[in-house]
């Protein structure tokens, strides 16, 4: 376990300056809203949701060409010729990206919470709103993961937006079932609506399903993965 933590942290250092950006992003937005004279809770909301959404797409998508690039650098022949297993190989680049995630959810808490000091603002719903947004990446970011175990990045990345879409489809077609088995369907759907109302709710069984589902991907990954030649050079 510390060596896939060890790893972990090996791969938020080589994204250090895409965490840096990612946690002063909800500050710099945060702030602009802050110096505008007259903002209604609304705004705040569009504000979050917009954080919500692209901290989606940048974090779940960023794991996609890791590990092409591990192989370009031979580096991860070294790291598994040492007592780690390809399957905890894999599953420390999805420890990576929750950390990032983890730290960006934060960010985006506490940069909310000081925004909002001012005006009378219901955060009661902010923790499951961001909950269903780490969800959401790492949902994403474990499918990706997948096919690149697989597939060169450019595919991995298209083969995960298509299948990210077909799930999408679920937002017009309003079925219980589905939900559980394509759960983004579900978690967009509450993150789409406004956060800071005290209506605001999440179907916490897509949340559950979600994570399932993770270790699903990650599990049909690390197989995957047993098969690769990491001896092919990649240009």
């Amino acid at each position: 376990m510390r060596s896939v933590l060890l790893l972990a942290l090996a791969f938020v250092r080589h994204n250090l300056w895409l965490l840096i950006m990612l946690m002063l992003w909800p500050w710099l937005f945060g702030g602009a809203l802050s110096f505008q004279a007259e903002n209604q809770i609304n705004d705040y909301a569009a504000n979050l949701q917009q954080e919500a959404f692209y901290g989606i797409v940048i974090i779940g998508f960023m794991a996609t060409a890791a590990l092409n690039n591990e192989q370009k650098s031979r580096r991860v022949i070294a790291v598994l010729s040492k007592a780690i297993s390809r399957g905890q190989y894999l599953g420390s680049f999805l420890l990576g990206v929750f950390l990032i995630g983890l730290c960006f959810a934060f960010s985006v808490a506490t940069a909310t919470w000081i925004a909002t000091l001012h005006i009378q603002v219901n955060l009661i719903h902010l923790p499951a709103f961001l909950f269903a947004v780490l969800a959401s990446a790492l949902w994403i970011a474990s499918l990706s993961l997948m096919f690149s175990t697989f597939l060169p990045p450019m595919l991995a990345t298209i083969f995960t937006g298509v299948c990210v879409a077909v799930t999408l489809l679920g937002l017009h077609w309003h079925n219980p079932v589905w939900s559980l088995f394509a759960p983004p369907s579900s978690m967009f759907a509450a993150l789409a609506a406004n956060p800071l109302s005290e209506s605001w709710r999440a179907d916490w069984a897509p949340l559950i399903s979600a994570t399932v589902e993770v270790f699903i991907f990650l599990a049909i990954g690390a197989w995957a993965f047993q098969y690769r030649d990491l001896t092919r050079a990649i240009e």
